[in-house]
C-alpha cells in the first residue's frame, strides 16, 4: 500500500495531507524549498552550478497510483519535452474488455451493441478502420469504481456513467487505435481517436455538457492491446502517485516558475500498481513485479537509465525474505540500466520496523528527514535543527535505512483533491529518486562510468549523520548530492566496481532462530555474548548477471576494516576477496561495558575500498530495564519539539498482564504520545496514546494475557514536532501476574439463570484489594479460513444487539511473505465498503459500527509474483460486542471485597441477572474482568470465554 502514516499518525496532524493557500505569488525561487526542499540535500546547488545536470537523458518511473499527465509541474521538463511519456495500469482497476461487433440497423440508426451496451456513430468515424478489420466494442462503467477516492468521473454528480470505448485498426499504418465516447452521449461519430499513450502523448478526461462543472477529476490515458481484447485505461484515482511524481521530477508546479522537483529535466513512465478501488489503494496480484519487469524492459529497449520509484510496501516479518524483496534485488542485480528508491515505510519510531519491499539489498532505502524550514511553512512548528520524522520505519536486523531525504512536501495533486501537502517516507523516496537521477544524468554527462551500486555507495558514503540519533534511525545520515558525485567520480578507478551491484552480508539474528540479516541485532532479553564468543559475518560480492565468469574469477578487491564502539571488535583489520569466494569475520562483544546502562547501543563495522563504504554492518544491543525483582518502574524525562526517548522492558516469567500510564509531572508543560512496540517491532495501535498538560490527559495501554507476548517491548514516548516547549514526562510500567482459568464453563439450572465459577490466583508477591467487575460483553467466533485463488470472501452475519463488530485476521508468517498486499474490506449488502484496512504487518484488526444484516469480509491477495497459484489461509477471529452488555454479579468467598493473596487460589461466583442470548453454532461468549482497586482505579483487565456446561 502507499506508504502513509500508520498508528503513529497523531504527529502528521491526523494524517498525510492538508489543504493550504498556494505560495505566494511573485515569491523568489528559494521561497519555495520551505514547501518542496531542493535545498537540505544539496539539489538546489548541484543544478544552480549544473543546469543541464538536472535529470535530463534519465526516465523516472513512478510505481504507485498512477501519475496524472495534466497537473501544471508534471506537462514538461526543463527542456520544454513532454513530462509523462508512458502510462499503464497493472491493476486491471481501469481494463475494458472488447468483444467484436457487427454493424445493425435500429430504427433507421446504425449502432453497434453488445449485451453490456449499444453506441452509434461508428459509420461516421473522424478515423475510419482499416478495409476489413474488426470492431472490437467495450463499456467502462463508473460503477466499477465504488469505494475510490473517485466515484464520478464526468462530475454530473452521480457514479452510474457508462462510457464505450470502440477499438480497430485505423485504415494506412494499420496501427491500433480506440475511440471514446468522452461525454456519453452514445454517440462516436465526435469522438478522436486514440493512439496508445506511449505513441501519443496527450490524455483526455470524460466531459460534463455543462462547461461551468466541466473539470475532470482526473486525466485518463489509453492503451489499446487489441491481442488481448482489451484497452487498459490509466489514471490516478488515489492522488499518491501524482504527488511522489512531482517530487522526484515536477518542473513549473502550481504554474510557479522555479517550483521544481528534485530532477525536472527527468521523464516520467507512470506504472500503476494500486488499485483505487481496494482498501488503501493495494497492489493486486503480480501488479508491483510486472511494473519492476516493465520498467526494467523499457530501460533496454530504449538504452536509458530508469530509476524506479517505489513509494509502496508493507511491514516485514521475515525482514529481507520476502518475495518482493528478492525479486527486486534480481531485477536490479540483472539490468544496469535500472536503480531504485524505495519508502522505508512509516511504522516508526520503534526499531526493526523497515519494511518490504525496502529490505531490498540493491534498492535505496529512504526514510523521512524534517528541516526547520519545512516544519515552520506547512505547520507552524518550531524546530531547533533537523529531526528524523518519528513515523520513519527504523532498522534492526538490517543495515536500513540507507539514508534521509526530506519526507514532507507540497507537490502536483490530481483535480479531485485538495490536499496537496503531503508527509511520509512516501515523500522521501522521491526526493532520493531525484538525487540518484541528478547523479545519473550529470556521469552520462561526463562519460563517466557509472551503476546503481556505485551510486548508492556514493551518497553512503558522503551523508551527514544527524547529531542525536543512531544509523538505525537513519542509516548514513542526509544526503548530499555535491559530495556523492565527488564520491562517484573517485569510484571512476575502481574496476571491480563496474562488475559490482553490492555485497552480501549476513550475521545470524538472535532473536530469530534461523534467519540472517545485514545487521548484527541484539533483543533477546539480558542475554549477550561472552568474549570469548564470537559472532559471524559472512560477506560475499554480488555480481551483476552480466558479468562473465571470467571477469569474476579476475575480481579482486582488499576492505580495510574498522569499528566505532569501545565495546565492540573485529578479528582483523581488513581482508580481501576474490572471484565468488566468502570471507567470514569475527566480532567480539564486551558483556561488560554493555550492561554498565541499559538501553540500545550501536557500533559498526566498516568495510571501505579506497576510501568509498563498500558495506556497514550495525551492531545493536538492546539492555532492557529487569523485571524480576520489582514489579513497577518509572521513568522520566523531558523531550524538545521532534524528539523521542526509547524505553525497553523485558517481561517478566508468569507475567500475564502489564500496565502502562504515561503523564505529564503536576505543575509542568507536556505534550507526548506514547507509541509501543511488540518484542517482534511491530506496532500496536489500541490504547489512549497523548498525554496532555493542556487536556488533562493520560496515555494508557494494558496488554494481558494472549496479547501480553514474551520478550523485550520497546515503548517510545514523542513530543510532537510542533510543541512550542519543552514536555516533561513520566512513565510507570507496571506487571502483573492473575491467573485465570483459559476457559469459563457456565450452567444454567432449569428455569433458572447462568451461573458459574472462577479460580483466581495472583502469582507474584504482590496483593490485591478491591473489586472486580465481571460483563459479559461479546459473542465470538474463532475459525481458519482456507483460500485457493486471490480473493477471499466471507460471510459475516451480525444478529440483533450487536453494535461492533472487531474483525482479528492472522497470517503465518510465510505466507505473509508471498504478498505484496492484502487488502482487507468489509461491505455491505450492495457492496459498499464500511471498513477498510489491510495486512501492513501479519496481523490486521478491522473495526465498524454495524447494524443487524449480513456482510461479506473479501480479501484481495497481491502474491508478489503471478506464477504463484498456491493456496493460502488466515485465522479469523470474529469479536460481535453487544450492545448493552451484561453485567455479572461478582461473589467472594466473604465479604464485599475481593482479596488475592500471592499463591493462593481464590474462588469467585458469578451469576448473571438475565438470561444470554442463544448463539450460532461455533460462537462463545465473552467475559471481561476489571480488578479495581479499593480507590476504583483498574489494576488489571483479562478477557475470557465462557462455555455453556450441558446436563
Amino acid at each position: 500500500m502507499p506508504r502513509s502514516p500508520g498508528v503513529t499518525a497523531p504527529l502528521l496532524i491526523a494524517a498525510v495531507g492538508l489543504a493550504l493557500v498556494g505560495p505566494p505569488v511573485g515569491a523568489a525561487a528559494p521561497d519555495y524549498y520551505r514547501f518542496l526542499d531542493r535545498a537540505g540535500t544539496g539539489a538546489a546547488d548541484f543544478t544552480r552550478a549544473h543546469p543541464t545536470w538536472d535529470g535530463r537523458g534519465v526516465v523516472i518511473a513512478v510505481l504507485d497510483t498512477g501519475v496524472d499527465p495534466s497537473v501544471p509541474g508534471l506537462e514538461k521538463t526543463s527542456t520544454g519535452a513532454v513530462k509523462v511519456i508512458e502510462a499503464r495500469d497493472f491493476t486491471g482497476e481501469g481494463d475494458v474488455s472488447l468483444e467484436v461487433v457487427t454493424d445493425a440497423v435500429e430504427g433507421d440508426v446504425h449502432v453497434l451493441r453488445t449485451a453490456d451496451g449499444v453506441v452509434r456513430g461508428h459509420d461516421h468515424l473522424k478515423v475510419p478502420p482499416a478495409d476489413g478489420e474488426a470492431l472490437r466494442l467495450g463499456f467502462f462503467r463508473e460503477a466499477a469504481l465504488q469505494n475510490s477516492e473517485v466515484t464520478d468521473l464526468d462530475r454530473d454528480g452521480r457514479s452510474d456513467g457508462v462510457f464505450a470505448v470502440l477499438a480497430y485498426r485505423r485504415a494506412g499504418d494499420r496501427e491500433p487505435v480506440c475511440v471514446v465516447d468522452t461525454d456519453g452521449d452514445g454517440d462516436l461519430a465526435n469522438e478522436e481517436a486514440r493512439l496508445s499513450y506511449r505513441q501519443d502523448p496527450r490524455w483526455f478526461a470524460f466531459t460534463h455538457p455543462d462547461p461551468k462543472k466541466n473539470q475532470t477529476p482526473v486525466a485518463l490515458a489509453a492503451t489499446v492491446l487489441l491481442d488481448e481484447d482489451r484497452v487498459s485505461l490509466h489514471f490516478d484515482d488515489g492522488g499518491h502517485g501524482t504527488h511522489v511524481a512531482g517530487i522526484a521530477t515536477g518542473f513549473g508546479i502550481a504554474s510557479r516558475a522555479g517550483f521544481d522537483g528534485i530532477a525536472p529535466g527527468a521523464q516520467v513512465i507512470s506504472l500503476k500498481i494500486g488499485h483505487g478501488a481496494l482498501a488503501g489503494g493495494a497492489t493486486v496480484a503480480g501488479s508491483m513485479n510486472a511494473a519492476v519487469a516493465y520498467a526494467s524492459r523499457w530501460a533496454r529497449e530504449h538504452d536509458v537509465p530508469v530509476v524506479m520509484n517505489l513509494s509502496y510496501g508493507i511491514g516485514s516479518e521475515i525482514e529481507g525474505r520476502a518475495d518482493m524483496d528478492v525479486d527486486l534485488d534480481a531485477a536490479l542485480r540483472g539490468n544496469r540500466l535500472l536503480l531504485a528508491s524505495v519508502s522505508a515505510g512509516n511504522d516508526g519510531p520503534g526499531l526493526s520496523t523497515v519494511g518490504t519491499p525496502a529490505a531490498a539489498r540493491l534498492a535505496w532505502t529512504a526514510g523521512a528527514l524534517l528541516e526547520p524550514a519545512n516544519a515552520e511553512a506547512l505547520w507552524g512548528g518550531k524546530l531547533g535543527g533537523a529531526k528524523v520524522f518519528s513515523f520513519s520505519s527504523r532498522g534492526g536486523e538490517l543495515d536500513k535505512p540507507d539514508g534521509l531525504t526530506p519526507g514532507v512536501a507540497w507537490s502536483t495533486v490530481p483535480p479531485f483533491l485538495d490536499r496537496a501537502v503531503m508527509a511520509g517516507t512516501s515523500m522521501a523516496a522521491p526526493q532520493a529518486t531525484g538525487v540518484h537521477a541528478l547523479l545519473v544524468s550529470a556521469a552520462r554527462a561526463e562519460k563517466l562510468p557509472w551503476t546503481a551500486g556505485k551510486v548508492l555507495r556514493a551518497l553512503r558514503t558522503t551523508a551527514r549523520p544527524l547529531p542525536g540519533y543512531t544509523s538505525l534511525d537513519q542509516g548514513a545520515g542526509v544526503v548530499r548530492v555535491g559530495a556523492a558525485w565527488e564520491a562517484l567520480k573517485r569510484q571512476a578507478k575502481h574496476a571491480t566496481g563496474q562488475l559490482i551491484a553490492g555485497w552480501k552480508v549476513e550475521t545470524p539474528v538472535p532473536s530469530a532462530p534461523g534467519t540472517d540479516g545485514s545487521g548484527s541485532y541484539w533483543r533477546v532479553g539480558a542475554y549477550l555474548p561472552a568474549r570469548d564468543e564470537r559472532v559471524s559475518v559472512e560477506v560475499s560480492p554480488i555480481f551483476y548477471d552480466d558479468v562473465s565468469d571470467a571477469q569474476k574469477n579476475r575480481a579482486f578487491d582488499d576492505f580495510d576494516l574498522d569499528t566505532d564502539a569501545s565495546w565492540l571488535r573485529v578479528d582483523r583489520g581488513g581482508f580481501a576477496l576474490r572471484g565468488e569466494a566468502s570471507e567470514t569475520l569475527k566480532l567480539a562483544l564486551d558483556a561488560k561495558r554493555l550492561t554498565e546502562k541499559v538501553g540500545l547501543h550501536v557500533g559498526h563495522l566498516t568495510a571501505k575500498v579506497a576510501g568509498i563504504e563498500a558495506f556497514r554492518v550495525p551492531v545493536s544491543v538492546i539492555v532492557p530495564s529487569p523485571f524480576a525483582d520489582v514489579r513497577t518502574r518509572v521513568y522520566s524525562g523531558a523531550l524538545e519539539a521532534g524528539d523521542i526517548a526509547r524505553t525497553f522492558v523485558e517481561v517478566p516469567p508468569g507475567a500475564t498482564a502489564m500496565v502502562i500510564a504515561l503523564e505529564t509531572p503536576k505543575g509542568r508543560y507536556g505534550d507526548t504520545w506514547l507509541l509501543p512496540y511488540d518484542p517482534d517491532g511491530r506496532p500496536v495501535a489500541e490504547w489512549e496514546h497523548h498525554a496532555s498538560s493542556r487536556d488533562g490527559t493520560v496515555a494508557t495501554m494494558v496488554r494481558a494475557g494472549e496479547d501480553l507476548a514474551p520478550g523485550v517491548w520497546e515503548l517510545d514516548t514523542y513530543g510532537s514536532f510542533r510543541n512550542a516547549e519543552t514536555s516533561h514526562w513520566v512513565m510507570r510500567v507496571t506487571f502483573h501476574a492473575v491467573q485465570i482459568p483459559s476457559v469459563v464453563r457456565y450452567q444454567v439450572p432449569d428455569g433458572g439463570l447462568p451461573r458459574a465459577a472462577l479460580t483466581v490466583t495472583s502469582r507474584f508477591d504482590e496483593r490485591f484489594r478491591g473489586k472486580v467487575d465481571a460483563v459479559v460483553d461479546a459473542a465470538v467466533r474463532v475459525r481458519p479460513v482456507e483460500v485457493t485463488g486471490s480473493e477471499a470472501r466471507e460471510t459475516i452475519t451480525v444478529g440483533p444487539g450487536t453494535d461492533q463488530l472487531t474483525l482479528l485476521l492472522t497470517l503465518a508468517k510465510e505466507t505473509y511473505n508471498r504478498f505484496t498486499d492484502v487488502a482487507v474490506d468489509l461491505l455491505d449488502e450492495s457492496g459498499k465498503a464500511v471498513a477498510q484496512g489491510g495486512f501492513g504487518t501479519r496481523f490486521c484488526t478491522l473495526e465498524a459500527a454495524v447494524s443487524p444484516g449480513r456482510y461479506t469480509l473479501r480479501l484481495t491477495g497481491a502474491a508478489a509474483r503471478t506464477e504463484d497459484t498456491r493456496g493460502w489461509g488466515f485465522d479469523l477471529r470474529e469479536i460481535h460486542r453487544r450492545a448493552a452488555p451484561i453485567a455479572l454479579s461478582v461473589e467472594p468467598p466473604s465479604g464485599s471485597e475481593v482479596i488475592l493473596y500471592p499463591s493462593v487460589p481464590t474462588r469467585l461466583e458469578l451469576s448473571s441477572p438475565t438470561a444470554f442470548a442463544e448463539l450460532p453454532d461455533g460462537f462463545h461468549h465473552r467475559m471481561t474482568l476489571t480488578f479495581r482497586t479499593v480507590a476504583g482505579d483498574p489494576w488489571v483487565k483479562l478477557a475470557v470465554p465462557m462455555h455453556r456446561t450441558r446436563d
